[in-house]
């Protein structure tokens, strides 16, 4: 899991985005994006592909 916040007037996604591109290239995969609780954090799940 990949996790991100909300920061006050800025979105988390971005940052989580760039987190998960970043990944990428070392053999993760995204599968998928959620917000719990209040929104406030966004978390990637990923898996490592062989």
């Amino acid at each position: 899991m990949v996790t991100a916040k909300h920061s006050w007037g800025r979105s988390g996604f971005r940052p989580l985005m760039e987190a998960v591109e970043h990944l990428s290239n070392y053999g993760w995969e995204l599968v998928n994006v959620t917000s719990v609780g209040d929104g406030h954090h966004l978390y990637a799940a990923m898996r490592r592909t062989a």
